[in-house]
């Protein structure tokens, strides 16, 4: 937590000056830092039943809607709902990477689960009834982040392949 704690006031764009004698190099104290931090991820990468017992209703709420199936843990949503935002933290984006056998890093980033970070599942239906689900990342580079400068979206995106089906 210390470490996305300090990648969080670098990121929002605190002074230097809070991070006193690293103040000269802050980005090379992310990445001395952050390695820790990407280290709980990927155990919480390799729990599964830990990721299904915290995130299981985010996960099939996910698999409902894409599948056109009644969401029944998120009031509100509907068979007209075309779009569906579900916010969370690193530790959510760590379950979903597990419970659908996702993957990423980013070479700008020391944080594959880093602020400003999104998972999107796209549902593609073609005239013949095929339905097909795509999964994307995006992301912002941590001077991005610091910045408050938009994205290069197709820089910053990147197309997953899922191990574990999406839809049922």
């Amino acid at each position: 937590m210390a470490a996305e704690g300090l990648l969080l006031l670098y990121s929002e764009g605190f002074p230097t000056e809070v991070f006193g004698e690293a103040k000269a190099d802050v980005p090379g104290l992310l990445r001395a830092v952050m390695p820790v931090h990407e280290a709980e991820g990927r155990m919480l990468r390799r729990l599964p039943v830990v990721a299904q017992a915290r995130n299981g209703v985010m996960a099939q709420s996910i698999r409902a809607f894409l599948a056109d199936r009644p969401v029944v843990d998120i009031p509100g949503v509907t068979a007209s709902t075309r779009l569906l935002v579900l916010a969370g933290h690193d530790t959510n984006l760590d379950a979903m990477a597990v419970i659908f056998g996702l993957s990423w890093t980013f070479p700008d980033q020391p944080d594959s689960t880093a602020p400003d970070t999104v998972l999107a599942f796209e549902r593609w239906r073609y005239p013949d009834r095929h339905v097909e689900v795509k999964v994307r990342i995006f992301h912002q580079s941590l001077e991005e982040l610091r910045t408050g400068q938009a994205s290069d979206v197709e820089r910053s995106m990147q197309t997953l392949e899922p191990r574990n089906a999406i839809l049922p």
